[in-house]
C-alpha cells in the first residue's frame, strides 16, 4: 500500500506548477495536496523524493487560518 501511495504522491509532485499546485495561485487543491503529502510514506522518502510538495506543504501549514489546524493534526 505504501508504494501505491508513493506513486500517487509522485504524480502530484510532478504536477506542481510553481509555489502552488495550480498556476492561478493558492486554492483548496493546495490544502488537499499538502494533507496528502503527510500520509504514511516515510519521512526519509518524503525528504528525498518530493521537494516541491514539501515546500507547498510548508507554505500551506504557515497560512494564518490553517496553521492551528495543521499543528493539531501534523505537529510543527
Amino acid at each position: 500500500m505504501r508504494e501505491r501511495i508513493r506513486e500517487r504522491v509522485l504524480i502530484v509532485e510532478r504536477m506542481i506548477a510553481g509555489p502552488w499546485l495550480l498556476p492561478g495561485g493558492f486554492s483548496v487543491c493546495d490544502i488537499y495536496a499538502a494533507m496528502f503529502s503527510r500520509w504514511s510514506i516515510g519521512n526519509e522518502w518524503r525528504e528525498q523524493n518530493i521537494p516541491r510538495l514539501n515546500a507547498l506543504a510548508r507554505s500551506v501549514s504557515e497560512r494564518t487560518r490553517i496553521a492551528p489546524v495543521w499543528k493539531k493534526h501534523f505537529g510543527s
